[in-house]
């Protein structure tokens, strides 16, 4: 247990409005964990995506913002910054239904057509390894290698990298991760936002974070 969940599991038993926020946490905590594992096994080339990563996340934040401060935080503060260091890598969780729409994708077509075409991409020599016939993805060889089953692996996981944040906010919409949460209409969007930070500038971060505490306390 980490020290927000510590003072989110103490601060809920203080307050029994409260207490669902920690409810709802262990709820989901064994899914997104597991999620996050596949992650890795999907792209073992990615530095480590799993738990361990969310975990060290809540350590950092520990470190710089000191218990002193962190035991004074409201329970929804706590609860928000435990799921937002736990999905905001969700969008990288790729299931075989992904894999498989991939090939059919035009826009993965043209993200790979992107990279063959042009040398300076910093695809290009994943990409080289195939070609676009008609509109379909092939190899450039006839005989299949280790070398370009990585490639291919490679170019999938930047493929859906790039678009990763906005896969997040869907996932937790789909799922309707906040729909046991009434924190009030307004704030709802927001947190999908926080949640789905991780290509999101410092300041448009803080901003949700901010937007969030003015819904909740109006």
């Amino acid at each position: 247990m980490n020290i927000f969940e510590k003072y989110l599991k103490k601060n809920s038993e203080a307050d029994e409005t409260l207490s669902y926020l920690w409810a709802h946490w262990n709820s989901i905590k064994p899914v997104i964990k597991s999620n996050l594992e596949y992650i890795s096994n999907a792209f073992p080339h990615f530095t480590i995506h799993n738990a361990s990563h969310s975990e060290a996340i809540l350590n950092n934040l520990a470190r710089i913002i000191r218990e002193e401060v962190i035991e004074k935080f409201s329970c929804i503060d706590l609860w928000l910054l435990i799921l937002a260091s736990y999905f905001h890598d969700i969008g990288m969780f790729i299931a075989e239904k992904d894999f498989r729409d991939c090939f059919d994708s035009k826009d993965f077509l043209e993200f790979i057509k992107n990279a063959i075409d042009n040398p300076f991409d910093s695809n290009h020599k994943y990409a080289k390894y195939f070609l676009i016939d008609n509109g379909v993805l092939k190899q450039a060889r006839k005989s299949v290698s280790l070398v370009s089953y990585n490639a291919l692996t490679f170019l999938i996981s930047e493929f859906y990298r790039t678009k990763h944040a906005e896969r997040a906010k869907k996932m937790i919409q789909s799922n309707k991760v906040l729909e046991t949460i009434n924190l009030g209409k307004p704030t709802t969007p927001n947190l999908v936002n926080v949640f789905s930070s991780d290509c999101l500038n410092p300041i448009s971060f803080n901003f949700c974070l901010l937007d969030s505490s003015l819904s909740r306390s109006n």
